[in-house]
């Protein structure tokens, strides 16, 4: 870092809460993987930037939003709580890109170190923006956010505010109407908020008590001493997108419910599942005032499915578009309370139940479009000839099985980590295609067998 401008700022609203149950989710994610899971975002400024124009950007983020003046206070057994603060002064970074250097290649190393480094959460405000100048002349910002006191969406809702505020005077073109941390946390404690963690947990209790046991493949110890536990598989598939385009029209179902089959298609015919069982991220904003609520309100819900060896892939997505309303209606509960429900049904089972595959779909286009010509048979096949994997071992993954899909240009991106004790080597390098597969093969012959 070449320097820093403290900025001060003062903004409405202070006292200490809980964790809200989004955050108690993260918050268990992070002590468990040791992962810092922060969200970072580059941006190419225009020419003429001045420092100016980012103290004001930081000080209106941190006047206007509860989450950025939060930070955490543990208990004896290192448990956290937030405390939002009325005022203070947070560091604007600047950094000095070297003559002849890329000031872009600066800046992503500044966003690498930011986003894989962990806040000081007791003293550290929630986020860092740092700027990146050569000769004078500022190029690019930094903007790193801890998940801890938000999520995506939060992070679109802070921009959206920034750009749409009053060009003359700055101020926010209207007041905050949505949950506050503050506000969310005293509603979770509420009667109302009790209520419904309680009905959400009676939905998993319902699945736990139902669902298979222990679902590992092999123990760990089993998984050879040269091989390596943990990997990653990422790629880009025009292929889906392609086959998404086809199916959407046909089946009259956004994009999230036909990947989320897919998937199941997958894992009950590649690793013989039979129900499949996942956690789901749903991100909350349905519910009332949480639509543009600047906190962290996303989490899981349990995702049960049933599919038999003739399902077709449209019953399969008729069937997923079922199962998965009842997951995200019930991803919202007391995450503290949820683990000690795991933890019972466990025991009383006398086996692990096995949970602890996920599915994240953070694609922002999920509604297909289809103006103009589908994409011919020909076009499906030929694209999938340039699905190209990239593989990678990982130090550690804390789950079984993860599957992140993202938006690209004219692509799906698909990203797979997985602990090979849960499943073996060979099954995890056929089920990252197969998606694919069942995609491509449900969109040129609707009567296809999903297989």
């Amino acid at each position: 870092m070449a320097g820093q401008i403290l900025v001060p700022f003062e903004g409405e609203g202070s006292g200490q809460a809980e964790l809200t149950w989004g955050q108690q989710h993260i918050w268990d994610w992070m002590a468990k993987s040791g992962l810092p899971l922060n969200m970072t975002a580059v941006r190419t400024l225009d020419e003429g930037a001045t420092i100016d124009e980012f103290v004001d950007e930081l000080r209106f983020f941190m006047s206007r939003f509860q989450a950025m003046r939060t930070r955490l206070r543990f208990d004896e057994n290192g448990w956290p709580c937030q405390v939002v603060h009325r005022s203070g002064e947070v560091p604007l970074y600047i950094v000095d890109a070297p003559a002849g250097t890329d000031p872009a290649e600066v800046a992503a190393m500044v966003s690498d170190e930011h986003q894989e480094s962990h806040f000081d959460y007791e003293n550290e405000w929630p986020v860092r923006m740092a700027l990146v100048r050569q000769e004078g002349r500022l190029t690019h910002l930094v903007t790193t956010l801890c998940h801890v006191v938000a999520d995506a969406a939060a992070a679109m809702v802070m921009f959206t505010d920034l750009i749409g505020r009053d060009p003359r005077t700055g101020a926010a073109k209207e007041p905050i109407s949505d949950m506050t941390p503050l506000e969310l946390a005293a509603w979770q404690s509420s009667p109302a908020g009790l209520r419904q963690s309680a009905a959400a947990l009676r939905h998993w209790e319902r699945h736990l008590r139902s669902i298979p046991a222990r679902r590992s493949v092999r123990p760990a110890a089993a998984v050879p001493a040269t091989a390596a536990r943990f990997l990653r598989y990422d790629y880009e598939s025009s292929a889906i997108s392609l086959a998404l385009r086809c199916l959407a029209g046909r089946l009259g179902a956004e994009t999230t419910s036909v990947m989320l089959a897919a998937y199941a298609v997958a894992l009950a015919r590649v690793a013989g599942h039979c129900p499949v069982v996942l956690q789901v991220f749903a991100s909350n904003r349905f519910r009332p005032r949480l639509a543009r609520a600047v906190s962290l309100v996303n989490q899981a819900g349990l995702f049960v499915l049933d599919l038999e060896e003739d399902t077709t892939f449209d019953e399969a997505v008729v069937r997923t578009r079922q199962r998965a309303a009842s997951a995200y209606k019930y991803a919202y509960y007391n995450q503290v309370d949820r683990d000690r429900l795991v933890a019972r049904v466990s025991r009383e089972r006398g086996a692990t139940i096995e949970i602890d595959s996920f599915l994240n779909d953070r694609r922002t286009q999920t509604v297909v479009h289809s103006e103009g010509p589908l994409p011919t048979a020909s076009q499906l096949r030929a694209a999938t000839s340039l699905t190209a994997v990239r593989r990678q071992r990982l130090d550690f993954f804390n789950k079984s099985l993860m599957l992140t899909i993202l938006d690209a240009p004219d692509a799906v991106s698909m990203s797979f980590l997985a602990d090979t004790a849960f499943i073996p080597v060979a099954d995890l390098e056929t089920l990252v295609l197969r998606v694919e597969e069942v995609l491509v093969q449900a969109a040129l012959d609707p009567a296809t067998l999903a297989s």
